[in-house]
């Protein structure tokens, strides 16, 4: 499996309102449709990294994500590739349009049965999974 990183930096986190969509980030734009994208700093700012469906591992310090997948439903991270690892679960901004995000991890995040906790600079995987065009 190949890995590949896509870093941007200095994101800003200016909140714009998009009629239809609530509130959202122009962090938005930099995370391609398809990907999974993880930020350094709160609120979609500092170092990006991008995570498509073919990069499973990220080393990426985070304290914000963003689940932008379109060919699973939902986005996993965790603390390792192991099925004993914690981890957290955002649904896909494509397929559901909300619980797709979070600005602060180190309040919890997602869901499932580690959301509580606090996941600043803890994520070390990213898994995406469910639906029928999912690889």
């Amino acid at each position: 499996m190949e890995i590949k990183k896509r870093f941007k930096s200095g994101v800003s986190a200016t909140i714009l309102a998009v009629a239809g969509l609530g509130i959202t980030s122009s962090a938005a734009a930099s995370c391609t449709l398809g990907d999974a994208c993880t930020w350094t700093s709160s609120s979609y700012t500092g170092t990006q990294s991008s995570y498509g469906y073919d990069q499973w591992t990220t080393t990426n310090y985070s304290n914000s994500v963003w689940a932008r997948g379109y060919l699973c439903e939902k986005t996993s991270f965790r603390t390792g590739n192991s099925s004993s690892d914690s981890y957290f679960t955002l649904y896909s901004h494509y397929h559901y349009g909300k619980n797709y995000r979070d600005a602060n991890l180190s309040d919890g995040a997602g869901f499932g049965p580690y959301n509580s906790q606090n996941w600043k600079d803890k994520i070390r995987y990213v898994r995406f999974f469910e639906g029928p065009n999912c690889v």
